[in-house]
């Protein structure tokens, strides 16, 4: 409890230090923050590597879908995965690393353009067909590189806390003989949590829900019922053993692609169910590769053990097309507060 009371002094007083000098310098910040259901304090580390995550995801889904000969599908997610870079990362990059930024906005351009090409018309050849699809791989192999020096990158920054808040925050922490440790322990877990908050809105678009999935409360103002809510609390022993979280590589991708194009009435927009499944499979390699192990005490492991249970029955859920109500509640009620328990996340003042 101390320590928490120290968090949260040591935070007001770095802010205030960083709104003064920030003013001075005219210095913005190019991550937007979102609204929340849940209450967890934003990270402008998470919040940006979250968004890359998702870029990156809609760029392997290009490839996935070009490789299944669905031109149509493909230029969906090039289109989103062009947006996401221009305009929410393009310029955050380039303050980090001006020639990767550069690199980027090459291979961004140069997917557009192999997709809205016309190499899958009735009279391309075999060979044209090859050619491209050979393009598109390198294309997005080289994105994939690029992304990973930039999460490489961030992380480092971070840890050195190379920023004026960073600083400040160390600063002040050493004052109450807090040391600041090799890594902010809350980057990880938020990720996680951006990427299911981007699943939601995924899946809500996918089946033109007229409310925000984000938002917890809405499962109220929609009828939710209270045995529905408790079984999908208690149900947490649906971890599928041995389970292969899916890289996202076309070879693993193109079987849930064609299973995912099934005919259904209901469903709105095919691109963006692809894309709530195989960001909740991100979620999941996320949690695989960086919270699994990261619990800070043994009384978190159930913790995590739920949050794995979690995101494997999201993964499963969207697969198998649940409404999203289903969605929704396997998002609030039994991931979103395990993160919070398990990890220690601090909360927004007043949430």
């Amino acid at each position: 409890m101390l320590k928490k009371k120290h968090y949260f002094f040591v935070l007001i007083t770095a802010i205030l230090f960083a709104s003064t000098y920030s003013n001075n310098l005219g210095i913005n910040n190019t991550v937007a923050h979102k609204a929340y259901g849940h209450s967890f304090t934003p990270n402008d580390y998470a919040s940006f590597i979250a968004s890359i995550d998702q870029f990156q995801t809609e760029s392997k889904l290009v490839q996935a879908n070009f490789a299944n000969n669905n031109i149509t599908l493909a230029k969906g997610h090039v289109d989103k995965a062009a947006n996401l870079y221009f305009q929410n990362l393009m310029f955050e990059i380039a303050e980090k690393d001006q020639k990767v930024a550069e690199d980027l906005s090459k291979s961004v351009k140069s997917l557009l353009q192999n997709v809205s090409s016309s190499a899958f018309a009735s009279s391309a050849s075999e060979a044209v067909v090859k050619q491209q699809q050979q393009q598109v791989n390198q294309l997005v192999a080289d994105i994939d590189a690029k992304v990973d020096e930039i999460i490489t990158m961030t992380i480092r920054q971070q840890q050195g806390g190379s920023d004026f808040l960073g600083t400040v925050v160390g600063l002040v922490s050493s004052i109450f003989g807090e040391k600041k440790g090799e890594n902010n322990p809350t980057i990880q877990p938020v990720r996680v949590a951006e990427l299911v908050d981007s699943v939601l809105r995924s899946y809500g678009n996918a089946y033109d829900v007229s409310f925000d999935m984000t938002n917890m409360s809405n499962m109220a103002m929609t009828g939710a019922n209270s045995s529905m809510l408790m079984s999908d609390m208690t149900d947490d022993n649906n971890s599928v053993s041995g389970m292969d979280h899916m890289n996202m590589s076309p070879a693993m991708t193109n079987g849930d692609i064609n299973n995912n194009a099934s005919k259904d009435d209901s469903l709105a927009s095919v691109a963006e169910h692809q894309s709530a499944q195989a960001l909740a499979a991100k979620a999941l390699e996320i949690f695989n590769k960086e919270l699994r192990s990261a619990a800070p005490d043994e009384e978190s492991t159930v913790f995590v053990s739920n949050i794995e249970n979690g995101l494997i029955k999201l993964h499963n859920s969207i697969k198998d097309k649940a409404s999203p109500m289903n969605i929704m509640m396997i998002a609030h009620t039994q991931i979103h507060p395990n993160l919070l328990e398990a990890f220690n996340l601090p909360l927004r003042p007043g949430g």
